[in-house]
């Protein structure tokens, strides 16, 4: 299939081609100027007491008025910092708010940065121009001069924003739009709070993120045959594969968790990549500084994302990658080097005079062979690479809740298509409401020799015992680990800042021989909302972290996070809409969030955090909860605020 093509449904307009020439016109044509700057020069002025306060908390998000000019347009704006981790640096990136888009740029905000770090000023602007050459939707870049109360700022890089804007400007429209933060290895997370940490929304509406826990438990819970025959239909592959392509010719990690926009056009359509913030390429990590090693990156880290693991376990799915990493290698990689060239001098005159630049005039000088040089080493790694040698592992097991006469040990087992060695990796002592936290890890060797636990020498089996010591307690995520990096399942990627649902051994629930008489009792239904009810007849409280509840198809599972635990002689509330099981239920214990419909006839599954049932049924009716109304109180009313705070007009009910 042909790399250079644009993604379905996303052929650029004759009004595309029109603001794309407008855009180019106004930002790479350059002004008259009194000064011999030769870059487009923007200005803008703000009082110096708001000025004051944007460097006094550069991390803040308070906008403050300004005036922004452009030759001979000026507009009214809000300015502040921006970046994720650059608003310290000496030389700041600026976020400029119109109040609309009747502007010059047909935009409503303006990114300005400061690529304070990269010491040639163009990795972020070369990377995404190699998506925008093959056809790919990119953000447009253009270099500026920017001037500040009449003081000259230095070159910054004008980087598009992804917006209602961006779209509509390629004759495109998208129904959900996320941005990508740490962890968005796009794999179902432990707690539904860690979607709002890794993927920020930004589609007006419902503030959901149902669609991703859906999206990323079929990811994670689809056979190879349910994976191969639907995955067309959740994502647009040639463009994850391409963009993935990119990422790996341009070494850039940061782009694989982090720094791009998952989206669709419209309900039901695929999801898409657009990248973003390309700055950490081009042999740089993420703080600028250069390291050779990058030549010869081999994407390890795509193991330890979900999406791209699965299309790349595929032999079709490889070799599609495989053949745009070769056009990149053909065409995409000297056109960088080119535009290297062409870039540098466009910039150079301007960037002389910046004295707020991280390097000497001489070193920038020298970052443009660093760059161009990073290119010829890495086609000359590339061109030796054929194939991640990934050993595909399948069809695990683990022993717990199968052999109460082994309360002491574990047995783990797993298939391997091919001869390699095999070990279980375990994450101890993490704690799970610390973010950030320290943990140890230890691993388990496993063999194939019939000597074990592995069944019988030879047969792709691996297996071996782990003996429960007193050291292990709590809740033990794990993971198979061949010789090619692959883990089975993924969950132990970023564990102690996001943690990913993984298998676990819960040792609470390991030494619960009863456990199997927790059983599902009725189910609720309040307008679109569920209300499962599961019971504990024991005498004693159930520490249930990590099992799963499940209705219908694998995929559609619910988590339980850290802790959960079920009381003596109590019930459990699954739900999908807390807040409302509060009121229905009170005193109850309740997990969210179920974000699938249940219908009588349903699977009803209680899962163990190895996945073996402990117990199972049948959906039968569901009970309306036909009469919700509670009474609400109007507690307090704030109206015409004074001007020295003015925090509007509201009412807070209860």
């Amino acid at each position: 299939m042909a790399f250079v093509r644009q993604m379905k449904g996303m052929v650029p307009t004759m009004k595309f081609f029109f603001y794309n020439f407008l855009f180019m016109i106004t930002v790479q044509a350059a002004l008259a100027q009194d000064s011999p700057l030769t870059l487009p020069v923007y200005k803008v002025t703000i009082d110096s007491v708001y000025l004051e306060q944007l460097y006094e908390e550069p991390y803040s998000d308070d906008e403050y008025p300004a005036l922004f000019i452009f030759g001979k347009n000026s507009y009214k704006c809000s300015v502040r910092f921006r970046g994720g981790t650059a608003r310290d640096l000496p030389k700041k990136s600026w976020k400029i708010k119109f109040e609309d888009t009747e502007n010059i740029f047909l935009a409503k905000e303006l990114n300005l940065n400061a690529e304070y770090r990269d010491k040639s000023l163009l990795r972020n602007h070369l990377g995404l121009k190699l998506f925008e050459y093959f056809g790919w939707p990119s953000p447009q870049t253009a270099y500026i001069s920017l001037f500040v109360n009449e003081k000259y700022m230095g070159v910054f890089l004008q980087v598009e924003q992804v917006d209602a804007q961006f779209f509509a400007k390629r004759g495109m429209g998208y129904s959900s739009l996320y941005k990508a933060y740490n962890g968005a290895n796009t794999m179902p997370f432990l707690k539904y709070s860690s979607y709002r940490q890794s993927w920020e929304l930004k589609t007006a509406g419902d503030p959901s993120y149902s669609e991703l826990q859906l999206l990323f438990n079929r990811f994670l819970y689809y056979s190879d045959k349910e994976f191969n025959e639907n995955i067309s239909a959740l994502v647009d592959v040639d463009n994850v594969l391409n963009y993935f392509a990119i990422i790996f010719a341009l070494s850039d990690a940061d782009g694989i968790f982090k720094n791009f926009y998952f989206f669709r056009q419209k309900e039901n359509a695929p999801f898409a990549q657009i990248p973003w913030d390309m700055d950490a390429t081009f042999g740089n990590n993420w703080k600028g500084n250069y390291y050779p090693s990058k030549e010869t990156y081999n994407g390890y880290h795509f193991k330890k994302h979900l999406l791209i693991q699965r299309l790349l376990q595929d032999q079709s799915g490889k070799e599609l990658f495989w053949g745009n990493v070769n056009h990149i290698i053909a065409q995409g990689l000297p056109y960088l080097s080119a535009q290297a060239d062409t870039t540098f001098e466009i910039i150079k005159n301007d960037v002389y005079q910046d004295t707020a630049k991280r390097c000497t005039n001489s070193e920038f000088d020298e970052a443009l062979a660093q760059v161009k040089n990073f290119l010829i080493k890495r086609a000359e790694y590339l061109n030796t690479q054929h194939c991640f040698h990934h050993i595909k592992l399948s069809d695990f097991y683990c022993s717990e809740f199968t052999d109460s006469t082994q309360s002491d040990s574990v047995v783990f087992r797993i298939h391997s298509a091919k001869a390699q060695h095999i070990k279980v990796k375990f994450v101890r002592n993490l704690q799970f409401n610390h973010w950030g936290g320290e943990f140890d890890e230890s691993y388990l060797d496993l063999y194939d020799d019939g000597l074990h636990h592995d069944l019988k020498n030879g047969d792709g089996i691996y297996g071996n015992k782990l003996n429960l010591t007193p050291e292990y307690t709590g809740i033990i995520p794990f993971a198979f680990i061949g010789d090619s990096g692959n883990y089975y399942p993924d969950g132990l990627f970023y564990v102690q800042y996001r943690t990913n649902q993984s298998l676990a051994l819960n040792i609470n629930l390991h030494n619960h021989t009863e456990v199997g008489q927790i059983h599902f009792d009725e189910l609720y239904k309040y307008v679109d909302d569920y209300f499962v009810t599961l019971v504990n007849p024991l005498p004693e409280d159930v520490n249930l972290s990590y099992c799963r509840f499940q209705s219908g198809p694998d995929y559609n599972r619910v988590i339980f996070p850290v802790p959960t635990v079920l009381r003596a002689k109590d019930t459990l509330i699954i739900t999908s809409n807390k807040k409302a099981a509060e009121v229905f239920f009170p005193q109850k214990t309740i997990v969210e969030h179920i974000y699938f419909d249940i219908r009588q006839g349903d699977s009803l599954k209680f899962l163990s955090p190895v996945l073996s049932g402990l117990s199972r049924s049948v959906c039968g009716p569901l009970h309306e909860i036909s009469d919700a109304r509670v009474k609400v109180v109007i507690n307090e009313i704030n109206y015409h605020s004074a001007d020295t705070m003015d925090v509007g007009d509201w009412v807070e009910l209860y």
